[in-house]
């Protein structure tokens, strides 16, 4: 995977699936560059399966579909929930994946929420918000 590495006040960073975001407020952001000491305010951790469920998500958004073979290994019951979908017009279950269908990419946000698996208190599984 390509990282990202954002400069500057409230950057966005994304080293190996993890994502920081830098201190938004310029004057600390200022201090710490000056200090010498990282300018992140948050950075949000992710595991293996996290890491999965985002380029599902990225897979889902940029090329409109997911393919049943990106499931195995532990998003199953993700591509279920979406293709649940199919009932409603918003995508297409095939035989080797899932399209989204032209009225389903006015749901593009919605139906990407389908792959992450949400745990008590609203995080995604398989990250941790550092502050």
């Amino acid at each position: 995977a390509t990282a990202v590495i954002g400069l500057g006040a409230g950057a966005l960073s994304d080293i190996d699936g993890h994502v920081f975001r830098n201190e938004a407020d310029i004057g600390s952001w200022r201090r710490a560059v000056q200090a010498g000491t990282p300018a992140v305010a948050h950075a949000h951790l992710t595991t293996e399966q996290g890491v999965r469920r985002r380029r599902a998500v990225e897979q889902l958004l940029c090329q409109l579909e997911f393919p049943a073979a990106s499931a195995q290994g532990g998003l199953e019951a993700a591509y279920q929930r979406l293709a649940r979908h199919d009932a409603n017009g918003l995508v297409r279950e095939l035989s080797d994946r899932i399209i989204v269908t032209d009225a389903g990419r006015h749901a593009l946000p919605m139906l990407c929420s389908e792959l992450l698996d949400r745990l008590a208190g609203g995080v995604p599984d398989g990250t941790h918000w550092l502050s």
